[in-house]
């Protein structure tokens, strides 16, 4: 896979103020690529320990499609 086929993001938060720095850096990762996001606050992640979660889809091509 490569950034260009990603075309969803949803990012989950633990705290608003996480927001900005995770997104600053999400931006030097998909710099150029512009998927369509998603930002949610929740109370908690699947573990205590986690602060942020992202989950990507994207497509990828079927190189032996006809």
């Amino acid at each position: 896979m490569i950034l260009g086929q990603v075309c969803r993001v949803v990012v989950y938060l633990t705290d608003i103020r996480y927001r900005e720095p995770v997104y600053q850096e999400r931006g030097k990762w998909f710099k150029g690529v512009h998927p369509c996001s998603t930002g949610l606050v929740v109370s908690a992640l699947a573990r205590p320990e986690w602060l942020v979660e992202i989950e990507v889809t994207a497509v990828i091509p079927d190189n032996n499609a006809s």
